[in-house]
């Protein structure tokens, strides 16, 4: 790909006096980008999904706007403090013979992971989407101070 890329960037009609370090720019960027999961030219490329994230005094609350996404599309996973969403939007039905001016609607998997800066409690989550917001609350792992342990002089491991 890289080469290809190479190809249609000499032919770009807005290449300046600076063609050297602008070709060096674009090109680092296609490089970092050439593989299945991020390459940015690819059809099954994942896109990333933006969240707002905060906490609250016992929780963590993960805010994502998902317009027209079913529950059935969302899964949601809490994994060694780490919160992976994704989202598999189905495509509406579209006239493929349509004359489309724009399509910009994306149709496809979503996946956004998050770590979380503490412990969590994976058996303590809710999910609710509302109104295209999906809103997922963690409850933190409260641990309590240190314990003092009374000694005794006999007792059943004798």
């Amino acid at each position: 790909m890289y080469k290809y890329i190479k190809k249609i960037y000499k032919k770009l009609p807005f290449v300046s006096a600076d063609e050297e370090l602008a070709e060096e720019v674009f090109i680092d960027t296609v490089e970092q980008s050439d593989n299945k999961e991020t390459d940015w030219l690819a059809e099954e490329s994942l896109s990333q999904l933006a969240v707002d994230v905060y906490e609250q005094s016992d929780s963590y609350i993960i805010k994502a706007a998902v317009p027209g996404v079913k529950p059935d599309e969302i899964k949601v996973v809490i994994d060694d403090n780490k919160l992976i969403l994704k989202i598999n939007k189905k495509e509406e039905s579209v006239d493929k013979n349509a004359n489309y001016f724009y399509q910009e609607c994306y149709w496809g998997n979503y996946v956004r992971e998050v770590s979380l800066p503490a412990e969590v409690r994976n058996e303590d989550v809710e999910a609710i989407l509302k109104n295209g917001v999906l809103v997922i609350k963690i409850k933190k792992l409260i641990k309590n101070g240190p314990t003092t342990v009374n000694i005794k002089t006999e007792g059943p491991f004798s």
